[in-house]
């Protein structure tokens, strides 16, 4: 889609700018006139923007918990193996209770540890986003204010206190949804800067259950983890259900997150085309890399962008 629409943008010919018209001298022809946009910014201002990047980013996260499903779980086979085998040596019961508590115990070290981290970033993270805070509290403060006069001073019908009344909620609706899109950039800078720490205790606590188990399985058999035993085609064959899944649903996110990208494509390109309706423009380049002579209509076209979205 990305492909097929930049070619499309790059050599849109809004005009028939080529050619003589018929009976006019070549100096009485319309000089062809161009403009640019700014896709990326075009992009990054639609109103489905953040949606499509989350998107994004949860299909980052599947991919990568897919491929590590599929390494731990591959891992996992001989584990499982020997663990059937002290179950049916009948040497003992399997000290699951003890085992569970001891990785539960892991499991709150390293939480507690996130938890730290967290509270260490949480500073810095306030600070990137006072600015944009203070900004929409500024920029509902007057007319809130004004609103809150009117209703308490002038004296009105039913019908008009009743309008004002909407209004000062539509405001304050308004107002909540900029403050919650604040906080939402917070949570996610947050947890862009923890990503590489949950990651890295997950992998401990992983590494802990299988040195854990390892130990169990060696005091009940005196076989040791490192072996290279025969594969359980059981465990083997439900690994490769599980990863099918994982993949199926991958593909439905693709497809979703494609979808969404498509349509914030379309809005501008139709954007583009609803400008230029009234500006006549022989050409509309996209992201153009070489300075040429063009109106820079990227303004006049996120406008139309967001009346068509809305």
């Amino acid at each position: 889609m990305g492909r097929w629409l930049s070619l499309l943008l790059t050599g849109l010919l809004l005009l028939t700018g080529c050619g003589f018209s018929r009976g006019k001298l070549p100096f009485q022809q319309k000089r062809p006139r161009f403009a640019v946009v700014d896709w990326d910014r075009l992009v990054e201002q639609h109103p489905k923007y953040k949606e499509w990047k989350r998107q994004k980013e949860q299909l980052e996260t599947a991919r990568w918990l897919r491929d590590r499903q599929r390494e731990n779980g591959q891992q996992q086979l001989d584990l499982l193996k020997k663990m059937k085998q002290v179950r049916e040596a009948g040497k003992g019961q399997f000290q699951s209770a003890q085992w569970s508590a001891k990785v539960a115990e892991k499991r709150a070290q390293e939480q507690d540890r996130l938890r730290k981290k967290r509270e260490a970033l949480e500073g810095e993270a306030e600070e990137r986003v006072k600015a944009d805070r203070d900004a929409v509290e500024e920029k509902y403060r007057i007319p809130l204010f004004n609103l809150r006069l009117k209703l308490g001073s002038v004296k009105m019908t039913d019908a008009a206190q009743k309008a004002l009344l909407q209004e000062q909620q539509e405001l304050l609706d308004k107002r909540q949804k900029d403050r919650a899109e604040v906080e939402a950039e917070k949570e996610q800078w947050l947890q862009q800067q923890l990503s590489a720490d949950l990651a890295a205790s997950q992998a401990r606590l992983q590494a802990f259950s299988k040195e854990l188990a390892g130990q169990v399985v060696q005091e009940e058999t005196g076989l040791t983890l490192s072996g290279k035993g025969p594969r359980n085609q059981e465990g083997q064959a439900e690994l490769d259900k599980l990863i099918q899944s994982m993949d199926q649903q991958i593909q439905k996110q693709e497809d979703k997150e494609k979808q969404l990208r498509e349509e914030i494509d379309s809005d501008i390109l139709s954007a583009i085309k609803k400008v230029n309706l009234s500006r006549k423009y022989t050409l509309v380049f996209r992201n153009p890399r070489a300075n040429i002579s063009a109106d820079d209509i990227t303004d006049e076209v996120d406008t139309v962008v967001q009346q068509i979205v809305y």
